[in-house]
């Protein structure tokens, strides 16, 4: 979500306080942008410190999407969407603690990593390989590069990040890769250390070519929250990209589904069927009224127009911005959050 950097306010934190590196998170929000909708809230960096499997556009959407690897008898919506969950990373949360206050196992488990060297370091991701292999979710690991530039992710360091990939789908799980997710806007606003869309687009290349072989890993295209038109020059090919998605953060207290990702569905996943996946979304503010709408819009409006749409994901993480809906929050938004799901 786009209200104020914090990548910069991080790194000076992380050297000056803690000296070592710390679980990302984001600490301050990022400026909308004058589209009405505000982006995502992607943890950024700490300071020291995968040919496309298509869908099926009449198939609908069902729990246990066999495609995508997504196991059955998890979070599923009343309307047959599986749904999961970013933890708080800044309070230690885990999904232990989300799927016990909803008495069902999260179907999605988002976290943050940052390449901030030549030499990948997953001890970001490591760190909760216990949490995620006990949760049965699919991983979905946002990895960013901060401190490298997109022409610098050359095939050591994508089959590095391969490799990383691999320690988690060696014990079953399933990895849906959101490999610089947001590029569109971390060029801009400093967050990433910078590129072209051509020089992503090669640097996407190199790490789908490290982890085509790996059948569990699936590359995720997540960016920001733009027009379709805009995100073109971004889009690497439906040959090289596995899902499809965009990170939204709508402010508007009535917002819908098909007006916040109708454009991009539409240009992206219905055009070259490709199952559509949201990466991380909130509501642009912590109004509960807005947040109880917005969630029931993700898991159970009327998707006849959208059968490519796989999976949702909560940001839920309290950063300027409150966006619980499970932890933290009175016993009534509880019971609101839980009655969306079966």
């Amino acid at each position: 979500m786009r209200f104020l950097d914090s990548f910069t306010v991080l790194s000076a934190l992380a050297s000056t306080t803690l000296g070592s590196p710390f679980a990302p998170h984001e600490v301050l929000l990022k400026p909308q942008q004058a589209s009405g909708s505000s982006s995502s809230h992607s943890a950024t960096a700490t300071a020291s410190s995968t040919p496309g499997t298509g869908g099926n556009e009449t198939s609908g959407t069902s729990a246990g999407d066999g495609s995508l690897g997504i196991p059955s008898g998890l979070l599923t919506s009343k309307a047959g969407i599986p749904f999961g969950f970013l933890p708080d990373s800044a309070t230690k949360e885990r999904m232990s603690d989300i799927n016990k206050a909803l008495g069902s196992k999260s179907a999605g488990y988002g976290w943050y990593s940052q390449i901030t060297s030549t030499t990948y370091d997953d001890s970001q991701l490591t760190e909760i390989q216990d949490d995620l292999v006990a949760s049965g979710a699919v991983f979905i690991p946002a990895v960013m590069p901060t401190k490298v530039k997109f022409n610098q992710i050359n095939d050591d360091l994508a089959q590095q990040i391969a490799k990383s990939m691999q320690t988690f789908t060696d014990q079953g799980v399933e990895v849906w890769l959101r490999f610089a997710h947001e590029m569109n806007y971390y060029v801009t606003d400093g967050t990433y250390a910078g590129g072209s869309p051509e020089e992503f687009i090669e640097a996407w290349k190199n790490v789908h070519t490290a982890v085509q072989s790996n059948s569990k890993v699936k590359m995720f295209w997540s960016p920001n929250e733009a027009s379709s038109s805009d995100l073109q020059a971004w889009f690497p090919g439906a040959d090289v990209v596995d899902i499809v998605g965009m990170d939204d953060y709508p402010k508007a207290a009535a917002a819908t589904f098909a007006d916040t990702f109708g454009d991009f569905y539409n240009a992206f996943a219905k055009k070259y069927s490709i199952p559509f996946v949201i990466g991380e979304t909130g509501t642009g503010s912590g109004d509960v009224t807005a947040k109880e709408h917005w969630l029931k819009e993700l898991t159970n409006a009327d998707y006849t127009d959208f059968p490519l749409y796989k999976m949702g994901n909560w940001f839920e993480y309290n950063k300027e911005v409150d966006f619980h809906v499970v932890l933290d929050v009175d016993q009534d938004t509880l019971g609101q959050t839980k009655s969306n799901f079966q």
